[in-house]
Order: C-alpha cells, then sequence, then structure tokens
C-alpha cells in the first residue's frame, strides 16, 4: 500500500476477490488499515519469493505463498524488511482466478 492511492489499490483489489473474504478484506483495509497509513505515511510493498500449491481441483487451489515485506513509514528511521508466509485459496468464478480467503501461517 501507498498511504498516498491506498482508496484506489484498494478498488483495483476488490476485483481479484470472491466470497465473503472480499468484504471482510475490504472493510479490514478501510477501516483499520486506511486511517493508520494515512496517519504514518505507511509505504508496504510486498514481493512473491516463493509459492507452492498446497491442494487443488478444477475450480478451487490453496497456495502456500512465501513474502518479503518492505515497510517505510514516518515512525521508522529507515526501510524494514520482514519475511511472511501465507496460505491462499482462489476459486475459478466467472472465467478467472479470485481469491477467496487468505490466512498467514
Amino acid at each position: 500500500y501507498n498511504y498516498k492511492n491506498i482508496s484506489q489499490e484498494l478498488t483495483a483489489e476488490k476485483s481479484w476477490l470472491t466470497g465473503g473474504f472480499q468484504n471482510s478484506y475490504t472493510s479490514l483495509v478501510a477501516k483499520q488499515v486506511l486511517p493508520v497509513a494515512q496517519k504514518t505515511q505507511l509505504v508496504t510493498k510486498a514481493t512473491v519469493v516463493g509459492s507452492g500449491i498446497v491442494s487443488s481441483s478444477h475450480n478451487h487451489v490453496q497456495l502456500l505463498v512465501f513474502l518479503d515485506v518492505t515497510t517505510q513509514n514516518n515512525e521508522l528511521a529507515q526501510p524494514r524488511l520482514t519475511g511472511s508466509r501465507v496460505v491462499v485459496n482462489a476459486q475459478y468464478v466467472d472465467g478467472a482466478w479470485r481469491i477467496s480467503a487468505m490466512d498467514p501461517v
């Protein structure tokens, strides 16, 4: 996220999401992430450094995704790099893969 355009980013991200996760993710970002991002001038970038299939079927896949996350804000003297693992569930909906759940490991 970039605090300068987080609302536009959220609008774009909604098209990648489906089901109840779309609503819960949108609400989380709007109510919790956005206020903190604007207050602290947060800029966060996540880069996928690896991934693997945990399970799959013709219309569902569960992935384990490894991320490098760089965070900058007005409370940090320099950017912070952290590693993260996330289990991503995706459904094939209306001709496209869309995220239906995402949980940290």
